[in-house]
């Protein structure tokens, strides 16, 4: 019961609920003030006005610092709570208003954000200068956490394992995923290698989507007797840390074709060639993920054709 009174008390109050959060987390009330661009003493009083409304002592303060009594916690929390609900209104108020001081917040997988979502990003500013994009990468679990928490209002990236109720996930397009190399690799030349010999290498790759790899996990069963089936050696989203591990070391990545093509065409990283049959295997569904009760804005839905358009272009 608490919990609720304060909320409804403080909902409107933004300077004081920043002074509660910024206070508890810093443990020091001069750090705390420089934090908020606050004097030290207009902090002080704010707290002691809060703890007058209340009735009850919210931060402890000795030589040790500054830390929240019991009834501070629950204070706290219940600012923490209320300034996410602030963030999340002024976001939705400006993605209403359009281009005019919104904030598009977009959740999308790592190994896609260069080659197709920065495109999309790039024509959609030429549509809206005023917008403002804030990229959340993350595999396809993450993504969609955070979508559901309302942190982002959309997901880019590849479908993802579970259940999807309450979400609306569309399927735009596909992507190309090749395995690549340095350019004196053993596996270079001699025309198209099987998966079982390619993955039998040192694998660097950005975290997958179980059911992508389950599919090649069957298709090593497929071709047992070929290669030994190795985990993959390092499993990191950043594609430069991919490209530098390829190409110092005889390790394999598996990125999207879009995000390799300057570096194939520099001569820097070398394709693989797999079967015509086992490379369709490693072709990837692109969706789009948002949440079914909640209407998006014009300027999301118009970021959304730029980036189908990128995705044609790129096939």
């Amino acid at each position: 019961m608490i919990g609720i009174s304060i909320t409804e008390a403080i909902l409107d109050h933004r300077e004081e609920l920043e002074v509660l959060v910024e206070t508890a987390r810093a443990g020091n009330m001069r750090r705390a003030a420089e934090r908020l661009g606050l004097s030290q003493s207009t902090l002080s009083e704010v707290i002691t006005r809060l703890e007058a409304s209340y009735g009850a002592k919210l931060f402890l303060r000795d030589r040790r610092g500054t830390r929240p009594t019991a009834y501070g916690e629950v204070v706290t929390e219940a600012a923490e709570r209320a300034l996410r609900v602030l963030v999340a209104a002024r976001r939705e108020v400006g993605l209403i208003k359009g281009a005019e001081s919104g904030r598009l917040a977009i959740g999308g997988e790592p190994a896609l954000i260069g080659a197709y979502l920065s495109r999309a990003i790039a024509r959609g500013l030429n549509r809206f200068p005023k917008l403002r994009f804030r990229l959340h990468p993350a595999d396809a679990g993450g993504a969609i956490r955070e979508l559901r928490e309302r942190q982002v209002d959309l997901v880019f990236g590849l479908t993802p394992d579970g259940a999807t109720e309450g979400l609306s996930v569309r399927e735009v397009g596909d992507a190309h995923v090749i395995p690549f190399c340095r350019p004196d690799h053993p596996l270079v030349g001699a025309g198209s290698r099987e998966l079982a010999e390619v993955l039998s290498f040192p694998i660097a790759q950005g975290a997958a989507p179980r059911w992508y790899l389950n599919r090649m996990v069957e298709t090593m069963r497929q071709g047992a007797g070929r290669g030994t089936l190795r985990s993959a050696a390092v499993i990191v989203s950043d594609y430069w840390a991919v490209r530098t591990i390829v190409r110092d070391s005889d390790a394999v990545g598996f990125f999207p074709l879009a995000t390799l093509e300057e570096d194939l065409a520099r001569g820097t990283l070398s394709r693989i060639e797999l079967q015509p049959e086992q490379q369709e295997l490693l072709r990837v569904p692109l969706i789009i993920a948002t949440l079914e009760d909640r209407a998006l804005p014009p300027s999301a839905t118009t970021l959304i054709g730029e980036l189908e358009q990128v995705i044609r272009e790129l096939s």
